[in-house]
């Protein structure tokens, strides 16, 4: 499988999506450098002349990952509308991101534990770091979303930061079981996204709205 997208003019992001792609289908300890090339259709040269080692490579992935999901939802988030009108719109943002960027989420619920609990550069920690602020950022966004929509009676009294988890936890489970498909079209994905999104609204909406 090639990589698509469009490149940068120094071929980063050419690179990254091929890591993304080799990731998905083989995991972090499965990939190799070689793997990366054969994707992106280049020698590994290519590649070591932008990362030093897989380890690099991946955390980039996952960061460009978090990058464009907290852009995504942020500029829904300082937009107009409701709180409950935000709401859906961060959740819906993040479904088709899920489905428009399959081979950067399967990567990102790889999770960064196993990159936490070694040994890295200080420049690897960096970036876990900035990974994690942007992961929490973003909950953190949720939250004030919906303690905002409690606050004006749109949504249900509930423990916010709490409930975000499962709503997430329900986004990132799309890599699971969504399959990207030949016949998909985008008012497919927009279909699939606002039906998990009804779902989980469902439970948190008040009975008045």
């Amino acid at each position: 499988m090639k990589a698509a997208g469009k490149s940068k003019p120094d071929g980063r992001k050419d690179i990254l999506d091929a890591a993304a792609v080799a990731f998905m289908e083989y995991g972090y300890a499965g990939t190799s450098i070689d793997m990366v090339a054969d994707v992106l259709g280049a020698t590994k040269g290519k590649i070591y002349y932008h990362f030093k080692n897989k380890t690099d490579l991946f955390l980039d992935v996952h960061r460009e990952t978090m990058s464009a999901y907290i852009e995504a939802v942020e500029e829904v988030a300082k937009g107009p509308g409701t709180p409950l009108d935000k709401l859906r719109g961060v959740l819906m943002t993040l479904a088709l991101q899920v489905m428009n960027r399959l081979p950067y989420a399967k990567v990102a619920v790889q999770g960064l534990d196993m990159h936490m609990s070694r040994s890295t550069t200080p420049q690897q920690r960096g970036v876990l770091r900035e990974i994690i602020d942007m992961r929490d950022r973003g909950e953190n966004l949720l939250v004030e979303i919906i303690e905002d929509g409690i606050a004006r009676g749109l949504l249900r009294p509930c423990l916010p930061r709490l409930i975000v988890k499962p709503m997430l936890g329900a986004l990132n489970w799309m890599t699971v079981w969504y399959r990207q498909r030949p016949d998909d079209t985008p008012e497919a994905r927009q279909a699939l996204a606002e039906a998990l999104v009804d779902y989980l609204l469902n439970g948190i909406v008040a009975p008045t709205v």
